[in-house]
């Protein structure tokens, strides 16, 4: 009997033994087609263009570069226009400690680049532009410029204006390849050195309307100051006018005009309303709210989208 047993449990385990060579191979072979896979899945990675923009701005000469991830060869490098903001949120909390946001994309001026250096490449680092040291910021929580203040005619409600010490860049670049030089591609986005958002072309036309509507006022286009830091000079500069345009909105127009502005509600100033007058009319009946009237509120869909990383130490921010 005890045989019987040691012979049936020797044929179990000779069975056994054959199959370890088909499960080794077995593995051997899922194992090729996860690294097949893997690799392939790398490979059309690296062929498709993705750009980005890379701000170095804590530096002695602070500028961002445009980007290109992919080793695929374009048929020439791109040279895109970008279109610069300073970053501001406003927040109006309430007395029950509810809160809500703002965001504010003061524009820069494009003639405060100081050079545009082509490297000749169409991947990896493809155009730096260089901006003066008034430019220059950290990225650190600690570096975010922030004020509390209390408007007149707004009761209870308190505001915080925080400007953020970096930029905000939208470009929309054009490019082919070299294996298809007809064929022209797309990729229309805003940055910052935290993260990329993918614009639709609607939603860089808002974009492109907004600056229009923020620039109605020059003084909105923000320019150095002499020496000092862009970052401050925004936030004072911001900080004053919203107080101002605030405090007075509901006795003046251009207060009322400049307070919807900020608030990212605006006026046409579409080409078929060229005279002023039309233009105020259109801009009272944006009083109604979001609508394709006031360009849907572009800063409230990047808000949404995240543009503006959140505070870690305060995450709801």
């Amino acid at each position: 009997m005890g045989s019987e047993l040691r012979e049936s449990k020797v044929g179990e385990a000779k069975k056994f033994m054959i199959w370890i060579p088909i499960l080794i191979s077995l593995g051997a072979l899922c194992f090729s087609i996860y690294s097949w896979h893997q690799g392939n899945k790398r490979q059309k990675y690296f062929d498709s263009t993705n750009f980005n923009i890379v701000q170095n701005l804590w530096e002695k000469n602070p500028s961002y570069t445009l980007y290109n991830e992919s080793v695929k060869p374009l048929n020439l490098p791109p040279h895109p226009t970008y279109m610069m903001y300073i970053p501001s949120k406003l927040y109006m909390i309430f007395p029950d400690g509810s809160r809500i946001s703002s965001l504010i994309l003061l524009p820069v001026s494009y003639d405060m680049v100081i050079s545009q250096i082509d490297s000749g490449k169409t991947v990896d680092d493809i155009e730096k532009s260089e901006l003066p040291q008034n430019f220059y910021g950290k990225k650190g929580a600690r570096d975010i410029r922030f004020s509390d203040f209390i408007s007149k005619d707004w009761g209870n409600i308190k505001f915080q204006l925080r400007t953020y010490p970096f930029l905000a860049i939208a470009t929309q670049v054009e490019y082919s390849y070299k294996d298809n030089p007809q064929k022209i591609n797309q990729q229309t986005f805003i940055t910052t050195p935290f993260n990329r958002i993918d614009l639709t072309p609607k939603e860089f036309k808002d974009l492109e309307n907004y600056t229009r509507n923020v620039a109605y006022f020059p003084q909105n286009e923000m320019r150095l100051d002499r020496k000092k830091n862009i970052y401050d000079t925004t936030h004072t500069y911001l900080l004053t006018q919203i107080q101002q345009s605030f405090n007075n909105a509901k006795d003046d127009d251009k207060a009322k005009k400049e307070m919807y502005i900020l608030l990212g509600v605006m006026h046409d100033t579409d080409e078929k309303y060229p005279d002023s007058k039309s233009q105020d009319e259109k801009f009272d009946s944006s009083k109604i709210g979001p609508s394709e009237l006031n360009f849907n509120v572009i800063t409230k869909v990047l808000l949404e989208k995240g543009l503006i990383p959140q505070d870690p130490l305060e995450p709801n921010y």
